[in-house]
């Protein structure tokens, strides 16, 4: 048919560029001139028993259809999964034809509810998940049990006409789709705005690696081609796509970490006739790789894999790139024999043989005569590592403290727990991180007055400080609270002495220090002995602590005075500065409680707290205001003494 005899369509669905399939739009143009079926389309643009999946992947209809739709041809091109070279190609992506699938569809229906039209990464075999809703693409139809195809009137409906968006999917955990969700977002991203790996080996090598790779991750090996295996295995596809991701995001070290987990999970297949070398530690992995290694991201994971294995000195093979890799690498320096990193380390044979093996640390197993070998480099690591812990006894020199003290420091919290590490392991004693102690140094020495720290003639250490205080039993601990606190400061250093003995206070600081928590240890009334001693109610004793009219202190350590307390001393000053009616009463004022808060109230005192302040019952009053106006106020009558032989007269008798 001559391209000039083929119609343009009246009514044209809107496109959505290489994002929708090519089999999707015809459907939609279909759907909008009032077609039941594609067919006629096809057949009038010369394309006789062509199904509408076939175009897809046809490049010579890309040009009739073009025409009909009154669409460039350039755009067509992008939509179609032909390849100018007669490849393959998705989203403008080239790639390998076992990833494109277009005669059965897949579809997410969530996705299809939002926007109808048939998504192209769809079609990409491995894609069994949609990562945006997080749930399997539908590929069977419930209604007739059959897989949806392209013979249909509508890319919302099965050709059964079921409308498949009201098909409920089944969820997949979020942990299981950042590999369809990378790919996807690959799929979506220009070929010239590609980064990494992606863009070293393109979208269509990436994908057969992550495939190549996520296959042994999940135990099945390459043996099924991408199509066949989405058809013959649908519930593990998304996972090979997942772990075959997670081994080339951030390439190569992903790529490492994936193959230490191989080794240790024996998921790559090892041959159990292999004897020596790769093919016995990564089996047909390797194998595979060596027979891909002409392909750019075979040669890529291969060369990988030899910077993997040559770091490993105990791994034994004769690979000529491995051993090339080794000797440019080692040095005579670069081992040490057991008997050297025990003299080094000041260890056991018994504990530095325990601890290599369960740190991995032994790089050549030894036995038939051969030594132990470690690297120089752990070995170096680890003195530096046991170099930087102290034990018990490195503990208190740092700290300046003797063992009682260290104890009693342990408990309170100051000194943190020991931490383990390899002092620990190596030696078996308890280990703490040298920084940690210097810094408990460090922060108390950062509160020294002032700018001078030089050693004051007249002062005290902390030891006598806490003997200051010792008939109210005090400690180091309590010294050193105080200095963390901002209570007691230092007043300068000693420069000979180690630890918290540097530290120097003045006798007057440290005895008003010791006289306060005297003051604040004496005994002490709860808020409801308070309100007794102050002929007040509970609640309005509380609403006056809360106010912060009446003072309140707290006595550490002491269950039985858990809580606010009002010590006597602070009971005295409220007494002394505030007054209420019913005070004012005992002291012989008159008048009911409340006519007498009005009446002072009517005289100009403002009450600091009551009824009209703050809703409290009892008004509140400073005493000196009220004493500007007790002359003001009514007496209490004294009642006259009654005299002797005094009473009632007595009645007189009848008669």
């Amino acid at each position: 048919m001559m391209h000039s005899d083929i119609p343009v369509l009246a009514i044209r669905a809107k496109a959505h560029g290489p994002m929708e399939s090519l089999p999707s739009l015809l459907v939609r143009m279909a759907q909008a001139n009032f077609h039941a079926v594609p067919a006629r389309f096809l057949v009038a643009v010369g394309l006789v028993g062509v199904s509408p999946a076939d175009v897809a992947t046809s490049r010579e209809a890309i040009r009739p259809l073009a025409r009909l739709f009154g669409m460039p041809q350039a755009d067509l091109s992008r939509m179609s999964y032909a390849a100018p070279d007669g490849g393959r190609q998705l989203i403008g992506h080239p790639i390998h034809p076992e990833f494109v699938s277009s005669q059965h569809r897949r579809v997410c229906p969530r996705c299809l509810d939002e926007d109808q039209y048939h998504r192209a990464v769809w079609d990409m075999s491995l894609m069994t998940v949609c990562p945006i809703h997080r749930v399997r693409l539908l590929d069977r139809c419930p209604s007739c049990g059959k897989k949806p195809r392209w013979i249909t009137s509508s890319v919302t409906a099965c050709h059964c006409g079921a409308d498949l968006r009201t098909i409920r999917s089944e969820d997949v955990p979020a942990s299981e789709i950042a590999g369809a969700a990378a790919i996807q977002r690959l799929l979506h991203t220009a070929p010239d705005a590609l980064d990494g790996v992606a863009a070293h080996l393109g979208v269509g090598g990436l994908l057969r690696l992550v495939h190549m790779l996520g296959t042994y991750a999940v135990g099945v090996g390459e043996r099924q081609k991408p199509l066949a295996f989405s058809v013959a295995r649908p519930h593990l596809a998304h996972r090979v796509l997942d772990e075959g991701w997670r081994a080339c995001e951030d390439w190569p070290k992903s790529y490492h970490t994936y193959l230490e987990g191989c080794l240790a999970s024996g998921s790559v297949g090892r041959r159990t006739g292999s004897r020596y070398g790769l093919h016995k530690e990564f089996g047909s992995l390797y194998t595979s790789l060596v027979r891909l290694q002409d392909e750019p991201y075979g040669r890529m994971a291969l060369d990988a894999l030899n910077d993997f294995v040559a770091a490993r000195p105990a791994m034994a093979t004769r690979a000529p790139e491995v051993r090339r890799k080794r000797a440019q690498a080692n040095s005579p320096s670069s081992f040490i024999a057991m008997s050297a990193a025990m003299s080094i380390l000041s260890t056991s044979h018994k504990a530095l043989k325990t601890y290599a093996d369960r740190h991995g640390l032994v790089v050549s197993g030894g036995g038939k005569g051969a030594p132990l070998l470690f690297r120089a480099t752990d070995v170096e690591e680890l003195r530096k590592a046991i170099a930087a812990s102290a034990n018990r006894k490195q503990a208190y020199a740092i700290l300046g403290v003797s063992k009682k003290v260290f104890k009693e420091l342990l408990d309170a919290g100051i000194v943190p727990p020991p931490s383990g590490g390899p002092l620990t392991e190596l030696r078996k004693v308890e280990a703490w991180p040298v920084a940690d102690l210097e810094a408990i140094v460090t922060r108390l020495e950062q509160h020294v007055f002032g700018s001078s720290r030089s050693a004051r003639k007249a002062g005290l250490t902390v030891a006598q400080a806490a003997r200051t205080g010792s008939h109210l039993k005090l400690g180091t601990v309590d010294v050193i609270r105080a200095v963390t606190d901002g209570v007691l400061v230092p007043s300068g250093l000693v420069s000979k002495a180690k630890g918290i003995r540097r530290l120097l206070f003045r006798a007057s600081d440290v005895s008003a220090w010791v006289e306060r928590l005297a003051r604040e240890r004496a005994p002490t009334l709860c808020i409801n002995d308070a309100a007794r001693r102050l002929r007040a109610k509970p609640e309005v004793c509380y609403q006056w602590v809360n106010h912060g009219l009446l003072p309140t202190v707290s006595v550490p350590g002491d269950r039985a005075q858990m809580g606010r307390r009002v010590c006597e001393e602070n009971l005295e000053a409220f007494r002394r500065n505030y007054v209420t009616a019913t005070w004012l009463q005992e002291e012989g004022y008159g008048g009911l409680g409340k006519a007498l808060a009005e009446r002072i109230i009517k005289l100009g005192v403002e009450p600091v707290s009551g009824p009209s302040v703050d809703g409290l019952r009892l008004y509140l009053f400073r005493r000196a205001d009220v004493e500007a106006i007790t002359h003001k106020l009514p007496r209490k009558p004294r009642r006259a003494p009654a005299k002797s032989g005094t009473g009632s007269p007595a009645k007189p008798r009848n008669g």
